[in-house]
Protein backbone atom coordinates (compact mmCIF):
# COMPACT_ATOMS: atom_id res chain seq x y z
CA UNK A 1 0.00 0.00 0.00
CA UNK A 2 0.92 3.33 -0.81
CA UNK A 3 1.11 5.91 1.88
CA UNK A 4 0.99 9.85 0.54
CA UNK A 5 2.10 12.34 2.77
CA UNK A 6 1.31 15.87 1.63
CA UNK A 7 2.58 19.52 2.26
CA UNK A 8 -0.61 20.86 3.46
CA UNK A 9 -0.26 24.53 3.19
CA UNK A 10 1.18 23.97 -0.36
CA UNK A 11 -1.56 22.08 -1.10
CA UNK A 12 -4.04 24.28 0.04
CA UNK A 13 -2.68 27.47 -1.86
CA UNK A 14 -1.80 25.46 -4.60
CA UNK A 15 -5.48 23.89 -5.72
CA UNK A 16 -8.64 25.55 -7.43
CA UNK A 17 -11.90 25.29 -5.32
CA UNK A 18 -14.69 25.27 -7.91
CA UNK A 19 -18.24 24.56 -7.58
CA UNK A 20 -20.60 21.88 -9.95
CA UNK A 21 -22.14 24.84 -11.60
CA UNK A 22 -19.46 26.66 -12.45
CA UNK A 23 -17.19 23.34 -13.65
CA UNK A 24 -20.06 22.64 -16.14
CA UNK A 25 -20.11 26.28 -17.31
CA UNK A 26 -16.49 26.50 -18.35
CA UNK A 27 -15.59 22.83 -18.62
CA UNK A 28 -12.90 23.07 -21.28
CA UNK A 29 -11.33 25.90 -19.19
CA UNK A 30 -10.65 23.36 -16.09
CA UNK A 31 -9.54 19.95 -18.34
CA UNK A 32 -7.09 22.40 -19.81
CA UNK A 33 -5.65 23.51 -16.54
CA UNK A 34 -5.87 20.00 -15.11
CA UNK A 35 -3.86 18.87 -18.08
CA UNK A 36 -1.28 21.74 -17.11
CA UNK A 37 -0.83 20.25 -14.16
CA UNK A 38 -3.41 22.36 -11.35
CA UNK A 39 -5.46 20.37 -9.15
CA UNK A 40 -8.82 21.33 -9.11
CA UNK A 41 -11.17 20.65 -5.85
CA UNK A 42 -14.86 20.35 -7.20
CA UNK A 43 -17.52 20.86 -4.59
CA UNK A 44 -21.33 20.37 -4.69
CA UNK A 45 -23.21 21.95 -1.97
CA UNK A 46 -20.15 23.28 0.29
CA UNK A 47 -18.91 19.48 0.49
CA UNK A 48 -15.51 18.05 -0.96
CA UNK A 49 -16.88 15.72 -3.83
CA UNK A 50 -13.73 14.90 -5.56
CA UNK A 51 -10.23 16.41 -6.65
CA UNK A 52 -8.96 16.29 -9.77
CA UNK A 53 -5.01 16.48 -10.76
Amino acid sequence: MTQLFLDLPYFIMKTKTVGTKVLKENLSDYLRLVKEGETILVMERSRDQKTFH
